[in-house]
């Protein structure tokens, strides 16, 4: 707290001295005042009924009896440098009461002035904070408690790397990793010296904590059985009560799982590339097949055995899918058995109409999962490629997305309208995953349309500025049920049953949306049409 000079006097003169005296015996804390030699010239009557001494043994020098013996040299070396500064004050003791049990106060000293700016001592409260300082031993217990159960590694370093406070989860991992035990005071770098790599990484990593910078890492490990593990570590600075820094705190939360799921889903994505070349030429070889039926009745048995090593093929690659794309498992196995039965029906089919009938079916099937595939792929391309900084031309890209769907049913009933405010300002992003982003909200728009409705529509507005880039996507298409507004974002996620497409295009544009880094909100009604509002950062500036 900072008192200016004048502010005692003013309150003396607006209130009275009489008045003032009146209130301070009144008052239920305790009241002190001393000189310029920190000799006490006034207390209260709060303060006399606290400490049950009379006037006189209080008065003087006497005022300082009253606080623990443990805690004086601390008040003392306080109250000088203070007093030597002309400053005011605040301290935290144990103030002994009548019946000799001692409760912890906050005592407060504001500089006195007269007049002229000469310092005349101090005027000050003791406020009791016995039971506040209890509940807050037991909050601390409490916590301590929590974070002592939990599973996440919690440590508490000081700032010469002694270990302050930790949990058994953090004791676990550091064994796990490093092969030493670890407890409260030992210096972590110390027990780690043997090990190279990993003193490096920590020492490093702390010395930034340390130093008060905040962050999130991770960091990959060899643990003592040569298994590679990783970890997201959220770094912060630990304050003591008074509000100084005494240390730095690490939370890890293991993330092996999540980086082998990753490493999987990119081996699963170049999988599927070469299942997709695969697909392709088994489809060549179909078409040739119906012709070779048409030429000629004998080649019948020919074809029949190629289709059946074909078939053969295909119940292989559906059992490798089973086993590879756990999760996609129905959006790639549905289009090939649908394949398997009209090969079957081929297989019997005379009637060289119904057989071109049949192949148009096939084409179908296979672009169904040539578009998820290409989905995954997309998906595992922006999660991977590194961010790229492109001047964008929004009209451009906007026409490029059209054109990619104009041969998609229903394309031409959709009446779409573009505007772009400001386009003068220039605007940097990914074009690679700003493309991924509008062409699957673009499709959706094609895709869900109310062909009941007579003008079918999709209204484009964006907005450049300086620092990002506003865009709204506002169709009359069939809706989202509310229930779903909150799933339209997830994995795999279908919010209607007429959706053919894999259930990853929404989930891709967040993903996609939050790597560079921006967001997405949808609205949508029922019958009346969906509003999508992006934000994204211009990644042209500062």
């Amino acid at each position: 707290m900072s008192i200016s000079k004048n502010r005692n006097n003013s309150m003396i003169e607006l209130v009275g001295i009489q008045n003032l005296n009146h209130i301070a015996e009144e008052a239920p804390i305790l009241i002190w005042m001393t000189d310029e030699k920190s000799r006490c010239s006034y207390i209260n009557q709060g303060w006399l009924e606290f400490t049950g001494l009379s006037a006189e043994q209080i008065l003087g020098l006497g005022w300082i009896r009253s606080i623990h013996k443990d805690e004086l040299p601390k008040f003392l070396e306080i109250h000088r440098k203070a007093q030597k500064n002309y400053e005011d004050f605040e301290v935290e003791c144990r103030l002994k009461r009548y019946d000799g049990k001692y409760k912890r106060m906050i005592m407060r000293g504001n500089c006195r002035w007269d007049e002229v700016g000469n310092f005349l001592g101090y005027v000050g409260i003791c406020s009791d904070i016995t039971k506040k300082q209890k509940q807050l031993e037991t909050s601390e217990n409490i916590l301590k408690n929590i974070i002592e159960s939990t599973d996440t590694p919690i440590v508490a370093l000081d700032n010469e790397y002694k270990i302050l406070a930790n949990n058994k989860a953090h004791c676990r991992l550091i064994y796990q990793l490093f092969g030493v035990n670890i407890q409260i005071g030992d210096n972590i770098l110390e027990k780690i010296k043997h090990l190279p790599e990993g003193y490096a990484i920590m020492s490093e990593t702390w010395k930034k904590a340390l130093s008060g910078e905040k962050m999130i890492k991770q960091e990959q490990f060899l643990d003592i059985n040569q298994h590679t593990k990783y970890y997201e570590v959220t770094y912060s600075l630990l304050y003591n009560n008074l509000g100084k820094i005494i240390g730095a705190t690490a939370i890890s939360r293991d993330i092996t799982e999540t980086k082998e799921y990753e490493a999987q889903m990119r081996k699963m994505a170049d999988q599927q590339e070469a299942m997709i070349e695969n697909l392709a030429r088994q489809n060549e070889e179909l078409t040739l097949q119906e012709e070779q039926l048409r030429q000629s009745n004998l080649e019948e048995q020919k074809m029949h055995k190629l289709l059946e090593e074909e078939r053969e093929q295909l119940t292989e690659r559906n059992f490798e899918l089973d086993q590879i794309i756990y999760k996609t498992s129905h959006d790639v196995r549905s289009p090939i058995t649908s394949m398997m039965g009209l090969v079957e029906i081929l297989k019997e089919e005379k009637d060289l109409s119904r057989i071109a009938e049949y192949v148009g079916f096939l084409e179908k099937r296979i672009y169904d999962l040539d578009r998820f595939t290409k989905s995954m792929l997309n998906y595992g391309k922006a999660q991977r490629a590194e961010l790229e900084r492109d001047k964008i031309e929004f009209a451009t890209m906007f026409n490029s997305c059209f054109l990619e769907l104009q041969y998609h049913p229903n394309y031409e009933k959709l009446h779409k309208k573009v505007e772009i405010k400001n386009p003068e300002i220039p605007f940097f992003t990914d074009a690679f995953r700003l493309k991924i982003i509008l062409s699957n909200l673009i499709s959706n728009a094609v895709k869900y349309q109310n062909l009941y409705h007579i003008h079918s529509f999709l209204k484009i507005n964006v907005e450049i500025q300086a620092t990002c880039a506003n865009i709204i996507l506002q169709d009359n298409g069939i809706g989202i049920p509310p229930q779903y507004l909150d799933k339209v974002f997830d994995m795999f996620f279908r919010a209607t049953d007429k959706s053919e497409g894999s259930g990853l295009g929404m989930y891709i544009v967040k993903q996609t949306l939050k790597k560079l880094g921006g967001n997405v909100k949808i609205e949508s009604e029922m019958g009346k049409g969906t509003n999508i509002f992006i934000h994204l950062p211009n990644l042209g500036g500062n």
